[in-house]
């Protein structure tokens, strides 16, 4: 069984929605088509601050979305993230005041690990969603469904999950194959940007200079081998800023994220517990050297940079900031086409000399009159009701005919007779007495 599967991502820099066919049985994508528009007027940290701006950009993403499955897409499954999540080990039954329960993860014996988020990250999602005509099949905690990318061997060992975003990064951190914690970093790859944007150039000149030209392996320094080579001759030439003045400001940010991220896993009291390592993923894990300043600073020996197992389906170069989206997916199991609509048949109109008559049951063994029942409708005047005398059939009445004049008896004719037999009948009447 194939179905119209359809997500939606609400990231700080752009929403992205996804549609696939899927297999049920098998559990294979195919035909993926995504879309996405920028969501820097309407979305601050992974939260919806214009719900207005939010649902004109929904209500396009499924439209074009439609429009390349050849199909009318009325529903979707909405990835719920943002600044406010975050992990509890509580019971369940426990309310947590202004934060709503988004998952709840059994780990032990009456204890389960909660991921909680802020009650109006729904209740804005809903309103969005709502406005733009389509209807939430279910929400999707995101950090729980990137996580589709780890092997259980990681997941039993011990590692940390990094999403790293344009505004916000998610570590998750996981052991003995269950979730430990989970917290969102209020910084992204997006103040990279800002900060080379602050130098003297646009936002997508600062965008492209940090994904081509910036290096956070090593702080470069004019002094340095490095800073002599062709590539950074060449850069002084084509770049706004020194080569060693963005590496500065790449580096300086990175290094406050990756200081964050190594607090969140003291925090989680497994520090020196986590034999797999790290696992890297998001829009901004393609930075050039920063691999190498995680393993410097988390201080192990294993840093890989991950994309979702569809993304070799993609035409992209940059496949980790489809990890979230394409995740999603997994999770999709309803269908998410509109209904198809079937248009009434017109009325017909009755024939006027037509009409339909009950037969007649047949008569009673007590020997009454057997009941005539007819339908409640008006008489029409123009037809003439012809009553049946039997149920099987109607006899045909014969037209009645005019009945024939009396014929009058013909006289009978004699035959002419000659002079001589005249004669003699006259005599033998005068003897005879006969006329």
């Amino acid at each position: 069984m194939t179905l119209l599967i359809c997500a939606i991502q609400l990231g700080s820099s752009r929403i992205m929605a996804v549609a696939a066919q899927k297999d049920m049985l098998k559990g294979t994508l195919t035909n993926i088509q995504i879309e996405s528009e920028a969501s820097t007027d309407c979305i601050s940290h992974g939260r919806i601050v214009n719900v207005e701006k939010t649902a004109m950009h929904i209500r396009a993403l499924i439209q074009k979305l439609g429009n390349r499955m050849r199909t009318p897409i009325s529903a979707a499954y909405v990835g719920v993230g943002g600044m406010s999540l975050h992990s509890l080990v509580q019971q369940p039954s426990v309310k947590i005041p202004d934060y709503d329960v988004l998952a709840s993860l059994p780990i032990g014996q009456n204890q389960y690990q909660l991921v909680v988020g802020e009650k109006r990250i729904r209740e804005s999602i809903r309103a969005a969603m709502e406005r733009a005509g389509v209807r939430i099949v279910d929400y999707i905690v995101l950090p729980l469904a990137t996580a589709s990318i780890l092997k259980n061997t990681e997941r039993q060992k011990g590692c940390v999950l990094v999403d790293m975003g344009a505004a916000t990064t998610t570590v998750s951190i996981y052991k003995g194959g269950d979730l430990k914690h989970l917290a969102v970093i209020p910084l992204g790859g997006e103040c990279v940007t800002l900060d080379i944007q602050s130098a003297g150039c646009s936002y997508e000149d600062a965008e492209r200079i940090k994904r081509d030209w910036s290096d956070v392996t090593q702080e470069v320094t004019p002094e340095s081998p490095t800073g002599n080579t062709p590539s950074a001759m060449f850069a002084e030439k084509a770049l706004p800023i020194p080569q060693s003045k963005l590496n500065n400001i790449a580096l300086c940010r990175y290094e406050e994220i990756a200081a964050n991220i190594e607090h969140q896993i003291e925090a989680s009291g497994f520090k020196d517990q986590l034999e797999a390592g790290c696992i890297l993923t998001g829009g901004a894990a393609y930075q050039n050297g920063i691999t190498a300043l995680l393993m410097r600073r988390l201080s192990t020996t294993h840093v890989e940079s991950r994309a979702f197992r569809e993304s070799a389906q993609i035409d992209s170069d940059r496949k980790t900031h489809l990890t979230n989206l394409l995740a999603l997916l997994s999770f999709c199991t309803e269908d998410c086409q509109a209904p198809k609509v079937v248009s009434p048949l017109p009325e017909s109109r009755p024939a006027a000399t037509t009409r339909t008559t009950t037969p007649l049951q047949p008569a009673p063994a007590d020997g009454n009159e057997p009941s005539l029942e007819l339908p409640d409708r008006e008489p029409e005047p123009e037809v003439v009701e012809v009553q049946e005398t039997t149920p099987e059939t109607t006899p045909e009445i014969e037209p009645e005919t005019p009945p024939e004049p009396e014929q009058k008896p013909e006289e009978e004719v004699r035959p002419s007779t000659t002079f001589g037999e005249f004669v003699g009948r006259f005599v033998k009447d005068l003897f005879t007495g006969q006329k």
